[in-house]
């Protein structure tokens, strides 16, 4: 295994939190091979995290994805709608208006906990939500959105 390229090697699928990943420390000065497992690597990060896709963007009545970390609204002067399909379990998701037209933007996931509908009716009223098994998507983060 010591001669394989990386890129040679077969792909994991199904990582586990022991799994073990290959790090070089101190780069800067004087580099140093080691190894790390998953659930460290994932329960230190050391620095700040961030969501690095595409948003989603919505303008007419269309539905929020599940595979768009962010997904965006703009609106114009009617009243648009869409919904919010089921997660994976500890999926997260951020729904954010960023363009207020004068209609507002109702989501009706297919199963929110406690609630039946999300509406953004202004710039700035943003959501997150997590997916949990048998509670369905769970609000964890609201500003100015409206829930009934």
């Amino acid at each position: 295994m010591a001669d394989k390229k990386i890129t040679a090697l077969t792909a994991l699928t199904a990582p586990i939190g022991a799994d073990l990943i290959h790090v070089i420390d101190d780069v800067a000065s004087t580099p140093v091979n080691k190894k790390m497992t998953l659930d460290s690597l994932f329960n230190n990060m050391p620095s700040w995290l961030a969501f690095d896709s595409t948003p989603q963007a919505i303008s007419t009545s269309v539905d929020v994805d599940i595979t768009s970390a962010v997904t965006t609204i703009a609106t114009g002067g009617g009243g648009i709608a869409g919904a919010l399909a089921d997660g994976a379990i500890g999926q997260l998701k951020v729904i954010t208006m960023i363009t207020d037209g004068g209609g507002n933007y109702v989501c009706t996931p297919t199963t929110l906990n406690g609630y039946a509908t999300l509406t953004f009716a202004d710039d700035g009223d943003s959501v997150v939500l997590m997916w949990v098994a048998v509670a369905g998507w769970c609000i964890i983060a609201n500003q100015g959105v409206a829930l009934a």
